[in-house]
């Protein structure tokens, strides 16, 4: 069953639509427009409210779908492009079997942003991959956390909460398990473990001159108790040619 009803605006206002759809067939659209020539099938204009609205219990408010082009387009001059909202599911929601379920791409703002009063701005999850990921080209930061009163980055794991591959440059103060440490206590260190090191090439150094004073005092052992022996035997030769 398809009907459809046309009506002019009498001069008092109006109380139904100029265009009105009927259909209680589910593979039947209540109002259908085509294009062929590439221009809009169908074209809600308002000048203060809202050009075109979607209204639906259970279903999809407004559907848009194209096979090789973007199933629905928000655009303005100086608002939100799209806007979702929801009471207690998502405003916007992206699904993608391979691809992004959400991309937000600008040229000098802000590609995605995500603002919370209460809650997380922007979180990410994933099972088995990196649940945010954060990549630059040039020279910016790859991911940069910054917070006016409380901490930057926080990170929290099971095996680790945070592992660096590279270099690691520390501006400020580095606490390791409650304990402080500052520019100048980190150069305190470096001094200590340099006084260290060169205590050590000193015993070193002692070590070697012990082992070379035991060596020559075992070679004066080993040479006085051969003299001993030399000077036992001719005194025995002695004593025995006297006896004789």
């Amino acid at each position: 069953m398809f009907t459809l009803f046309l009506m002019l605006i009498p001069k008092g206002g109006f109380h139904m639509a100029n265009l009105v759809g009927d259909s209680n067939d589910p593979n039947v659209a209540a109002v259908s427009g085509v294009h062929t020539a590439g221009a809009g099938a169908v074209i809600g204009q308002s000048d203060n409210g809202r050009g075109v609205i979607g209204i639906s219990k259970a279903g999809q408010g407004v559907w848009g779908t194209s096979d090789s082009s973007t199933g629905v387009v928000g655009v303005s001059k100086t608002g939100w492009g799209t806007s979702g909202e929801s009471e207690t599911g998502y405003g916007v929601a992206g699904i993608s079997t391979s691809g992004a379920g959400v991309r937000g791409t600008s040229q000098s703002g802000r590609g995605t942003e995500g603002v919370s009063t209460n809650s997380e701005g922007v979180v990410g999850f994933s099972t088995n991959s990196t649940g945010v990921s954060g990549e630059a080209d040039g020279a910016g930061n790859g991911v940069q956390g910054t917070s006016k009163s409380g901490v930057g980055v926080y990170g929290k794991g099971g095996r680790l909460a945070g592992l660096f591959d590279g270099n690691v440059e520390v501006t400020g103060d580095l606490k390791v398990h409650g304990v402080p440490l500052g520019p100048e206590q980190i150069q305190q260190l470096g001094q200590q473990v340099t006084g260290f090191q060169q205590q050590v090439t000193s015993l070193h150094q002692l070590v070697n001159n012990l082992q070379s004073q035991l060596a020559m005092l075992q070679s004066k052992q080993a040479k006085d108790e051969e003299d001993t022996t030399v000077a036992v035997a001719t005194l025995a030769a002695r004593i025995t040619s006297v006896g004789g």
